[in-house]
């Protein structure tokens, strides 16, 4: 593979929690509120999915006409964290088969326990159901995140990136 000129990029997890039991809910602070996102709120949400993922080798984003539509009229929920119209975390799901499509958090708002408050909201809107998710191995913080409260990688797959030629 490397003699024809491919390079490991990033591993592509699939990670599943059977039982989602980490613990009593975090409190939520009372400045803070979890709600459906609506189309007023969707540019703000692109604004922190773009900043959570910047940088991040492996997070593909699609052309955001067509997140707008997948947003609006797509299959799925998104939840949203907001002190009053500003996101500071959300997740995206597929209520069907409980897939967490994507769990993003304000850059600036690091160090806050967002992470673990977006799980809470997981579990309850997806009670008794197992979990699953994929993430990128790069993205170190979300993994161990997911790793703490019980997420095991069920696949792993090397994505591999192929040079320039000379």
């Amino acid at each position: 593979v490397e003699q024809a000129g491919f390079a490991y990029a990033y591993g592509d997890l699939d990670m599943l929690c059977a039982a989602p039991d980490w613990g009593a809910d975090v409190p939520v602070p009372d400045s803070l509120t979890w709600r459906d996102l609506d189309t007023p709120l969707i540019e703000e949400f692109l604004r922190v999915y773009r900043a959570a993922f910047a940088d991040l080798p492996g997070v593909y984003f699609a052309d955001e006409a067509e997140q707008r539509r997948v947003l609006t009229f797509g299959r799925g929920a998104v939840r949203v964290l907001c002190d009053g119209s500003r996101i500071l975390a959300a997740l995206r799901y597929t209520p069907e088969d409980a897939f967490l499509n994507s769990i993003v958090r304000d850059p600036e708002a690091k160090g806050r326990g967002l992470g673990r408050m977006v799980l809470d909201e997981a579990r309850r809107q997806l009670p008794g159901r197992a979990l699953s998710l994929n993430v990128v191995s790069s993205n170190r913080v979300a993994l161990e995140l997911y790793q703490r409260h019980g997420f095991a990688i069920t696949a792993d797959r090397d994505v591999l990136t192929k040079g320039s030629s000379a």
